[in-house]
């Protein structure tokens, strides 16, 4: 009805001079009343949602009313009067706050399609003004769909980010939001990637991608680009806090991660996984779970869009009761306060999830045209409920290491401090397949091991004696609480059950062994072959030996891991490093990374060391070292 709406506007103002005036009457009739009653929301002005997320943000205000009360204008100045208010002193800069990061908080599928109305409005307001005046922030709104390119996956694939349909249907609306982006900001590597995905300008969307479209925004001379032309990292700060990096943009056997600290919670088809990340190589290998087939079922708010669906943390206190549409899984937040769509950017600052997490450091370094590493740490106390925690801080740091056995090692380093010690804390770790747990027989410490068939990730747990558990499989694939949330039909339809949804085969659950209010847990991970080529390596669920131990390194204040040659240290008050360190590194280490260094002039052992950043890096033979920050 909306685009039903969007196409009588079209005819009336592209007919103008054709139409009697008892025919524009009709006309203006049927397009402001008749075709509404069939919308989601009928009256005028549209009431009902807000203009942050959901269906009001977008297409019923910047397509259907902005073109229709436009049209009209001549006849029916009121209408266009309302829906400008409404769109300039509401729509407008909720939307340029929302975008702000550079990112659209929805997701990879949610979000091309929330932004492809924002877009498709701003290009109907834009024409108006000859394209030199624009609805949103062009800096942030350009950005936003680049960042949509920076989730493509080496295998084609997007990023499960947020409520997602876009398995099997290769990209999803990402084509349309290239073109728009493309005509908007003049973009080359848009507009290439547009001309690709719509094969040549061949590809439409009925009612809303067409061949018209196309012939009126179709600008032939920008000279298409691909791409590789873009970075290898991109990192969106407040309100997002994300981070994505990868190694290459042509090699299929390119690693690239994902980190997410997610300072505000817009709800809708956001979900709840601040701190968490995935890793990609030859196949996704730390993944997300869970499927999104029906809004708001209950496998969709009890396990979908809540913590335990993703690389994040669980800490459970059972004394939480259910919210009367969340059930409690030990996650982040689910009270209704919380937990309800935002309306309008006013509204939202006064909300506990408004400002919820808080990016702590962000750092990545590209030496000659390789990724060496990337890093996004974070405080996400505030996305968990304060009867629960007091502290909640995350480090994730991902280190290319330049071997091609073991090109990456992956470091999550967790200070967590409960209100009660019997709280459980669950650092998660989820996969597509079966994984496996061994003890290692060197050290009698515990190791997991997930695989895509083609390569495999080992995690290992530093800092703390820690328990590892299996949760997945027929009957706990999607399991919350000890309640597996299975797929049932609603009002007799059947579950949505598209291709390639990487629902997941379930996770890893590492916790502490003993109880305490306060843990630091690093886990360390990093990647091998799936091949048993290595006569370390034993396979069977009693043994995976793995190809290297991760070794820790404690001292005053730091808790770090050693392994492939590179050592990784963190602070250990979870705040970082403002004076003299004294690490001591085991034998085989010649790269070392503090991460949390306050900027400034360090000295290591004596030779200085300039670094404006939050990670000091340097290349050791010495096993003392000794940092100092210098006046």
């Amino acid at each position: 009805s909306m685009r039903i709406m969007e196409c009588v506007a079209q005819i009336y103002d592209w007919c103008y001079d054709l139409l009697r005036k008892e025919d524009k009457y009709h006309i203006a009739c049927a397009g402001t009343s008749k075709i509404c009653k069939f919308m989601l929301y009928p009256d005028f002005p549209p009431v009902g949602g807000g203009v942050m997320v959901g269906n009001m943000c977008g297409s019923i205000f910047l397509i259907a009313w902005a073109s229709m009360s436009i049209a009209i204008y001549d006849e029916y100045t009121e209408y266009y009067h309302v829906i400008e208010n409404i769109i300039v002193d509401q729509l407008v800069p909720s939307q340029n706050f929302m975008i702000s990061s550079g990112e659209h908080p929805q997701g990879s599928a949610y979000g091309t399609d929330r932004i492809n109305m924002l877009l498709y409005g701003d290009m109907i307001f834009s024409a108006m003004f000859d394209n030199e005046k624009h609805l949103f922030d062009k800096e942030s709104f350009h950005q936003a769909c680049l960042t949509f390119l920076h989730m493509i996956r080496p295998d084609g694939e997007m990023l499960r980010i947020g409520d997602e349909f876009n398995e099997g249907t290769r990209y999803g609306g990402l084509g349309k939001t290239a073109f728009f982006g493309s005509y908007l900001y003049d973009d080359p590597i848009l507009k290439g990637f547009a001309k690709r995905d719509l094969l040549d300008y061949s590809k439409f969307y009925i009612m809303s991608l067409t061949p018209v479209m196309i012939l009126i925004y179709n600008k032939t001379d920008i000279k298409p680009a691909p791409l590789s032309d873009l970075p290898l990292v991109q990192y969106n700060g407040f309100p997002m806090g994300s981070m994505y990096a990868r190694t290459s943009w042509t090699d299929p056997d390119a690693i690239m991660t994902y980190m997410k600290i997610g300072e505000c919670y817009s709800g809708n088809h956001e979900h709840r996984d601040s701190g968490n990340f995935q890793i990609f190589h030859k196949g996704i290998l730390a993944s997300r779970s869970g499927h999104y087939g029906h809004y708001h079922h209950p496998i969709d708010l009890g396990y979908n869009q809540q913590t335990v669906a993703f690389n994040s943390l669980l800490i459970f206190n059972p004394d939480m009761k259910h919210s009367p549409k969340w059930p409690y899984c030990g996650g982040q937040r689910t009270d209704d306060d919380y937990s309800e769509e935002i309306l309008n950017y006013e509204d939202w600052k006064t909300k506990p999830n408004f400002k919820s997490s808080k990016v702590l450091y962000h750092d990545y370094k590209i030496e000659d045209g390789k990724l060496k590493y990337s890093c996004l740490c974070g405080d996400l106390t505030g996305a968990y409920a304060e009867e629960t925690v007091s502290e909640v801080k995350r480090y994730m740091f991902s280190l290319n290491t330049g071997r091609s056995d073991h090109p990456l090692a992956f470091f999550v380093f967790d200070r967590i401090t409960a209100n009660d010690a019997k709280y459980k804390k669950s650092f998660l770790l989820h996969t597509q397949a079966r994984p496996m747990i061994t003890t290692i027989p060197s050290s009698g410490k515990t190791c997991g091991m997930i695989t895509n068939l083609s390569s495999r990730l080992y995690i290992q747990t530093l800092g703390t004696d820690a328990t590892y558990t299996k949760i997945g499989g027929e009957g706990a694939q999607f399991q919350a609480n000890k309640i597996n949330y299975e797929r049932t039909k609603i009002d007799g339809e059947e579950f949505v059950f598209n291709f390639n949804t990487e629902e997941g085969w379930g996770r890893i659950e590492i916790s502490p062994s003993k109880p305490s209010k306060t843990d630091c847990m690093l886990n360390v991970m990093y990647i091998a072959p799936d091949v048993d080529y290595s006569p370390k390596l034993v396979f069977g669920e009693s043994n995976i030996m793995p190809f290297h131990e991760a070794v820790e390194i404690k001292g005053d204040g730091y808790l770090g891991g050693a392994i492939l040659n590179n050592a990784v240290i963190f602070p250990e008050n979870g705040i970082g490093f403002d004076k003299e360190i004294t690490i001591k590194l085991p034998d085989n280490v010649n790269h070392c990374y503090v991460v949390g260094a306050k900027e400034g002039k360090w000295s290591v052992n004596g030779k200085d060391i300039l670094t404006e950043d939050s990670i000091l890096g340097f290349e050791t033979e010495a096993k003392e070292i000794v940092l100092k920050l210098r006046d």
